[in-house]
C-alpha cells in the first residue's frame, strides 16, 4: 500500500517533489552525521541537511501536531531537572546546548516528519541507503583481501569531530589491521558500529516486508545487510545480526518455509566457521559474553551497557528520582565526584541509561509509558521497531541522532488505523 499518512492531514500531491526531497534528506542524514561542521563542531552535516529540509518543508503546508500528556510530562521533567541542576551548579552552557539539540530532534520528528514525510518513499530510500552501505562494506573487504589495499569511502578532508579527520580514521584502520591482523571496514560512515546499527534498522523493515510479501529477493537482501554488518567485526554487529537471524528463523518456521530455514541455518554455520578462521571471531564473542556477565570493565562494550546504570545507582537519592538533567553530567561529576568502578570522566553510556541518569526514575518511567502506549497502538512493524529501539538503546548511544529519527519514523507511521496521539 502506498502509505502517505499525515496524522490527519491529507496529502494533496501539489508538493510531492518537496516531500520526496525532504524524505530523502531524512535518510541521508545518516551519512552527514559522520562529519561535523569545522567551525562549529557541535553541529554535524546531518543536522545541517535536516535544517535545510525543514526550511523547504515550511513551503508545503501548515503543520499539525498533537502531543500526549505522557510525552509532555517527560519534556517537563527533562527541562526542570536540567534547569535546576545547571543553575545550582552555576553552569548552563552545556545543558543549554544539549536541550537545544534534543528539542531540534524532537521537533524534527513530531512536527516535520509527521507532517511532510512520504513514508512509502522513505522505505525505498532506506533500502537503497542500506544496499549501498552493504555493498561498500563488502567491496572494501574483498578488495583488501585481493590486493592488500584498503579503499576508504569517506572524505579525507572531512572532520569527524573537532580533532579527527577522515585521514585520521584511515590511518587508524591501517593501525588496526597491523595490530589485530584483520580489517574493520567503516563503509561510508565514521565507525564500524554505526554501520551495524544502520543495517539493523534496515533489517527490521525487511523482516516485516518478508512477512507481508514473502519475496525471496527480500531474504537475499537480509543476507547482504547482515553479512556486511558482521564484516565490520563490531560486537554490536554480532548481537544485532543474531537478533535478525533468530527473528527470521522463527518467521520462516511459522511460514513452513523449511527449505529456507535449513539453508539459513547452514549459511550461518558456514559464516561462523569462515569468520573464526579469518579473524578470531572467538575474541569478539568473548567480549560480548564478558560484558553480559558484568566482566571486562575496561572494554567499551561494558562501559556502554553498564556504566550509566552503575552511575545512577551511586547518585544521591534525590537525583535517583529526578535525575541530573541533560548536559549536566560533566559539571555534576566534577562537583560531587560520584565513585564508580568504571571511567566516570566521560559521559559515554547507552541511551537507555543516559535517560535514566538525566531524568531519574521519574522521567524514565514516563518515557517507558510513552513507548508502551505506542507499542499497544502499533502494528507488527511498529512493535518490532520499538523492540529494536529498546535493544539498541541498551547497547549504544542513539538518542537525538539520525538513528532515533529512523526508528521514530517507522514507529509513528506504523500505528493501527494510521492514527496516533503522539
Amino acid at each position: 500500500m502506498n502509505q502517505r499518512f499525515r496524522f490527519g492531514i491529507s496529502a494533496d500531491g501539489k508538493n510531492e517533489i518537496l516531500e520526496k526531497i525532504f524524505t530523502a534528506i531524512i535518510v541521508l542524514m545518516m551519512w552527514g552525521y559522520a562529519y561535523v561542521v569545522p567551525f562549529f563542531p557541535s553541529l554535524n552535516f546531518g543536522e545541517v541537511m535536516a535544517i535545510c529540509a525543514m526550511a523547504c518543508a515550511v513551503f508545503i503546508r501548515k503543520p499539525s501536531i498533537r502531543i500526549s500528556y505522557t510525552l509532555l510530562a517527560f519534556f517537563a521533567v527533562s527541562v526542570l531537572s536540567t534547569a535546576i541542576i545547571s543553575l545550582c551548579l552555576g553552569s548552563i552552557s552545556d545543558a543549554l546546548m544539549r536541550m537545544v539539540r534534543d528539542a531540534f530532534y524532537w521537533g524534527l520528528i513530531l512536527v516535520f516528519v509527521c507532517n511532510y514525510l512520504d513514508y512509502a518513499f522513505f522505505k525505498k530510500c532506506l533500502k537503497i541507503f542500506c544496499i549501498v552501505l552493504s555493498a561498500v562494506l563488502v567491496l572494501q573487504v574483498v578488495i583488501y583481501h585481493l590486493t592488500g589495499v584498503f579503499v576508504p569511502a569517506y572524505l579525507f578532508s572531512g572532520m569527524v569531530d573537532s580533532a579527527t579527520s577522515g585521514r585520521d580514521i584511515y590511518e587508524h584502520i591501517l593501525f588496526w589491521i597491523g595490530h589485530s591482523g584483520y580489517l574493520k571496514p567503516y563503509g561510508i560512515l565514521s565507525e564500524a558500529a554505526h554501520c551495524s546499527q544502520a543495517l539493523f534498522i534496515g533489517s527490521l523493515f525487511l523482516i516485516h516486508e518478508y512477512k507481508e510479501e514473502g519475496k525471496t529477493q527480500t531474504l537475499w537482501l537480509l543476507v547482504l545487510y547482515n553479512a556486511a554488518s558482521v564484516l565490520t567485526f563490531s560486537a554490536s554487529a554480532l548481537i544485532f545480526s543474531g537478533i535478525v537471524f533468530v527473528s527470521l528463523m522463527y518467521l520462516l518456521f511459522r511460514k513452513k518455509k523449511f527449505a529456507y530455514f535449513a539453508f539459513g541455518a547452514l549459511l550461518v554455520l558456514g559464516a561462523i566457521g569462515l569468520l573464526t578462521a579469518y579473524a578470531g571471531l572467538d575474541s569478539i564473542i568473548n567480549r560480548i559474553f564478558s560484558a553480559a556477565a558484568g566482566g571486562g570493565e575496561d572494554t567499551s562494550a561494558f562501559v556502554r551497557i553498564y556504566k550509566g546504570f552503575i552511575y545512577w545507582a551511586s547518585l544521591p537519592w534525590v537525583n535517583k528520582i529526578f535525575g541530573i538533567g541533560f548536559g549536566n553530567y560533566t559539571v555534576f561529576n566534577e562537583a560531587y565526584h560520584i565513585p564508580i568502578s568504571v571511567d566516570a570522566a566521560s559521559e559515554f553510556m547507552s541511551s537507555m541509561s543516559y535517560i535514566l541518569v538525566s531524568t531519574g526514575v521519574l522521567g524514565f518511567i514516563i518515557f517507558v509509558l510513552f513507548f508502551a502506549k505506542l507499542f499497544k497502538q502499533g502494528n507488527g512493524l511498529g512493535r518490532l521497531l520499538i523492540i529494536g529501539l529498546a535493544v539498541m538503546s541498551l547497547a549504544a548511544s542513539i538518542y537525538s541522532s539520525p538513528y532515533w529519527v529512523w526508528f521514530m519514523t517507522g514507529i509513528l507511521f506504523n500505528q493501527k488505523n494510521n492514527e496516533v496521539k503522539i
